[in-house]
């Protein structure tokens, strides 16, 4: 029959009526067509009113988060669309539409780190739209709230090729946006954040941790005010693992903020640390109460090292230092600002200071300064100043000039060098001075009086030579502490064998005993953190090493001190804590002439050094006549690194021995 089909040898149709086929292809259009926009559909969700409730739209929006889509959008509704914790899935564009609320339901986010939304090991995430995101910190701060920092209201954990642009992001009970390390370490890369308000956050608006290429553009960030640190941008790595690398804020503005303008706080990294590589181009900051730009360095293992360039930036502020630059390793970090102008408005405060903090033993700088114009408050304020707690600080690789404008418009040029901060702070000079050449074993001379009870914190180092039995033998009491750190305590003998080692819990107390066999004198190490340590002989001779700074805790004595016979090249710096930890200091010869004296000391004092014939020098530490005697510290330069017991009728640096705990 025409038109019947024929089947071939697998049992296929290869022959149709015409008719029939022509219906065949045409539903096979259909079916095609429906498919298409079946997927087309699923491509895409729209969040409008028909989803919207005034209660609690969470459901709704959080299958929308992680759907097999590509777009979400959510639109304007009645009112915010309110919600519980957010996850956000990856490969997406989240659209939130102008006059559209994204926000933190009231009364809810009772975990300490419960965030509006997380974004944790995702790539490929777009969040844009011109609408709103925010939370409700003062709910936080609640009687029925755990005290935290980490309600976020973005979160990315190893997140890639993250793009968040056009909102409002306002009043977290943490950070804007926190920029952190994925599950297993490793950091968020490829961030662009760009045209964004961060407004009004608890702790930060943002704060980046650990990133790989980030680039901040037209973004504000103000009004930020809670939790320490409160700044408008903080870069601040919690380890030494964390990286800050390709990191580019462009055209961006920090006002207002409780905090600082732009901080990088890098003491978590240290030398074995990814270098740092930040650039801040044409930014503003203004109205902060702390500095427009501070950066930290780290104090100990090596300093912090990259590079990062500041230029065409305008940093004001009016109660503090505009630029505040701490631990910043010269021979490690390039700091260079370049066409930036900085403006001074408070007394007394220079538009650019250095601070080495306690604990930095490095050389200041790494700083260079091209067309950098700074605004002076009054005549009297030096364009930079040098900061430091404890230790006079070396200066090195300082370059480039300051345009310097005084009241009322008096313009001159200064030159960013060390000679020129040594000019503006003459004790600076002193810090160059190299120790008395004497070997540090060299034992101490015999003294009617050999017992002494030192009373120190942080770190400390002592020598102990025996008796005339070849004995020694050293009390250690560790105080009570906050920290439940457990400090470490090392014995090394003259040939740098380990002949002691423990670790002391806080109000834990030991006896060592060395000798009559060994190689003394014998190196005692202590590494107390925030301890309070009693370190007292009771047999042999024992001194303290200064080839650093002593940290002492209420302590009363005296010290003998080795000095250049007949120079002036020596000096000794003593520091108090702040607010109002102070002690009273005097420098004599061993006549009992005064050589300087100073009391209530809290900031650092320079007791300058005088000739002395014989080159030996008392400096006897007590009580302030206002203020409390606890935490101060003493630095000596140009002098020998030990400091010995000094006779001291009624002083508690002579006191008796305490008693034996095995």
């Amino acid at each position: 029959m025409r038109g019947t089909p024929k089947p071939n040898r697998v049992g296929r149709i290869t022959a149709m009526h015409p008719h029939r086929a022509a219906r065949r292809f045409a539903a096979v259009l259909v079916l095609w067509a429906a498919v298409q926009a079946s997927s087309a559909a699923a491509a895409e969700i729209v969040l409008d009113v028909d989803a919207w409730n005034p209660t609690n739209t969470t459901t709704r929006v959080q299958a929308a988060f992680t759907a097999p889509v590509s777009r979400v959008v959510l639109r304007p509704a009645p009112g915010p669309w309110i919600v519980l914790p957010l996850v956000v899935a990856g490969d997406r564009e989240i659209v939130i539409e102008r006059g559209a609320v994204l926000e933190a339901m009231r009364g809810a986010f009772h975990g300490p780190g419960d965030s509006l939304l997380t974004l944790r090991a995702v790539s490929n995430v777009t969040l844009t739209g011109g609408g709103t995101l925010r939370m409700w910190p003062e709910d936080y701060a609640g009687p029925t709230y755990r005290p935290s920092e980490w309600r976020h209201t973005v979160r990315l954990h190893g997140a890639v090729n993250v793009r968040i642009d056009t909102l409002r992001i306002e009043r977290s009970g943490g950070d804007g946006l926190y920029v952190g390390a994925g599950p297993s370490r490793e950091p968020s890369r490829n961030i662009v954040v760009r045209d964004v308000v961060f407004d009004r956050h608890h702790r930060q608006g943002i704060s980046v941790i650990t990133v790989d290429d980030l680039l901040l553009e037209r973004v504000v960030m103000q009004g930020t005010c809670g939790t320490a640190p409160r700044s408008g941008l903080d870069v601040e790595p919690n380890h030494p693992w964390e990286q800050v690398t390709g990191v580019r804020i462009l055209d961006c503005v920090s006002a207002d903020n409780h905090g600082a303008g732009f901080q990088f706080h890098l003491a978590n990294l240290h030398a074995t640390s990814t270098p740092v590589a930040i650039r801040l181009e044409r930014c503003r900051a203004h109205g902060n109460r702390r500095a427009a730009f501070e950066w930290t360095g780290a104090r100990d293992r090596g300093p912090t090292r990259g590079e990062i360039i500041v230029s065409d930036c305008e940093l004001r502020s009016g109660t503090v230092s505009p630029i505040d630059i701490r631990n910043c390793g010269a021979g490690a970090l390039s700091l260079v600002f370049r066409r930036v102008n900085v403006e001074s408005g408070a007394a007394r405060q220079p538009p650019v200071v250095l601070r080495s903090q306690r604990g930095f033993i490095h050389p200041l700088g790494g700083i260079q300064m091209e067309d950098v114009q700074v605004r002076l408050p009054d005549r009297e304020t030096p364009p930079a100043a040098v900061r430091y707690e404890s230790a006079l600080p070396r200066l090195d690789r300082l370059g480039g000039h300051l345009h310097v404008v005084e009241p009322p418009e008096e313009r001159r040029t200064d030159p960013f060098t060390a000679a020129r901060l040594r000019e503006w702070q003459p004790e600076l000079t002193f810090a160059d001075l190299p120790p008395l050449a004497i070997r540090s074993t060299e034992c101490p001379p015999a003294r009617e009086l050999r017992s002494v009870r030192w009373r120190l914190r942080h770190d400390a180092e002592a020598l102990l030579w025996p008796d005339a039995d070849g004995v020694g033998e050293v009390a250690i009491e560790i105080g009570r502490s906050g920290q439940a750190d457990r400090i470490e305590a090392r014995a090394i003998g003259a040939d740098g064998r380990t002949v002691l080692a423990t670790n002391l819990s806080p109000s834990a107390s030991v006896i060592w005993q060395f000798g009559p066999h060994g190689s003394p004198p014998w190196r005692l190490k202590l590494h107390g953190n925030t301890a309070a340590i009693s370190l007292s002989n009771r047999r042999g001779n024992l001194r303290l090493c200064a080839d650093s700074v002593v940290h002492l805790f209420g302590w009363e004595g005296a010290f003998a001190l080795r000095v250049p016979p007949h120079s002036d090249q020596w000096a000794i710096v003593v520091v108090g804590s702040e607010p109002d930890e102070a002690v009273r200091a005097e420098l004599t010869d061993r006549a009992g002439r005064v050589l300087g004296a100073a009391d209530n000391i809290i900031r650092p004092v320079v007791l300058r050094g005088r000739p002395v014939e014989d080159g030996i020098v008392q400096l006897r530490c007590s009580r302030p006549s206002v203020g409390r005697l606890e935490d101060y510290s003493v630095t000596l330069s140009g002098c020998a690194p030990w400091l010995d017991p000094a006779p001291l009728s009624g002083g508690s640096g002579t006191e008796r021995r305490p008693e034996a705990h095995r």
